[in-house]
């Protein structure tokens, strides 16, 4: 159960865990039900039971596995919009842990709403939803985007046959861009994509990154080359085309002389 401060929102104030146009009381337990607001649920397929893997976590967009068994998803943060926007946050990747709550509504990347970083440009404070928190310090995410509202699908190369063990490949949808995250904790960026391009899927089969555009329908397959020396850098492409563009000069200049 989660205990609430009270406050509620729009003209016609409404609550936080409630139905629109219900408000909150100051003290109000909301009492914990079978599967809840921003909750991962964990379901069995043979026995069809159900329970809550973790909680206060939500806006998920993509979910994979390490070669550990351990949950990873790309979060999208909170938005400056709504009745209560919140500033300057980011989209994360996250470690799904069981059992644990990770922050929503009143943390985000591991970081209070209250803190400055959250801060607008009237610098107007958050306020705490909860009158108890689970926790005081909910799990940090691996990682820190560079804006929100813009991460996508996931993928872990979770036997290393793209890159490292356990990289992790993530779609930036605004920037239409995949980047890799690796265990050096830096990312870089992967594959560029056409500005109407739209990835809805990426998942690594058979040692290959598979890749689902939706726009135009095409499902492509990227892997690694085994025999490094047929790979061709771009200054080897530039000088092979090079090559070709003066050889097709001359064959002109003397079939015209």
């Amino acid at each position: 159960s989660i205990t609430l401060k009270g406050y509620n929102f729009g003209e016609i104030n409404t609550g936080a865990f409630v139905e629109y146009g219900k408000s909150n009381l100051d003290g109000q337990i909301i009492e914990k039900n079978e599967i809840g607001n921003s909750t991962v649920v964990i379901y069995n397929i043979n026995t069809k039971a159900y329970e809550t893997f973790a909680w206060g976590i939500r806006n998920i967009m993509g979910m994979d596995f390490s070669s550990e068994g351990k949950l990873v998803a790309t979060v999208g943060g909170m938005e400056q919009r709504g009745l209560r926007p919140i500033s300057n946050d980011s989209d994360y990747i996250y470690e799904i842990q069981k059992g644990v709550w990770h922050g929503f509504p009143d943390f985000s990347g591991g970081d209070p709403v209250t803190s400055l970083r959250f801060l607008d440009k009237e610098n107007k404070p958050i306020e705490f939803i909860l009158e108890k928190h689970p926790s005081q310090t909910p799990p940090g995410p691996l990682y820190q985007h560079n804006k929100v509202s813009a991460l996508g699908t996931i993928a872990i190369d979770s036997q290393g046959k793209l890159g490292g063990r356990d990289s992790i490949y993530f779609y930036d949808q605004l920037d239409k861009k995949i980047y890799n995250y690796n265990k050096f904790k830096t990312s870089k960026e992967y594959i560029t994509f056409g500005d109407k391009s739209q990835v809805e899927s990426i998942k690594i089969l058979d040692n290959k990154l598979n890749i689902l555009e939706n726009n135009q329908g095409v499902l492509y397959e990227l892997k690694t080359c085994e025999n490094k020396n047929n790979v061709i850098s771009l200054k080897e492409l530039f000088r092979y085309l090079l090559f070709i563009a003066l050889t097709l000069i001359i064959m002109i200049i003397i079939l015209f002389i």
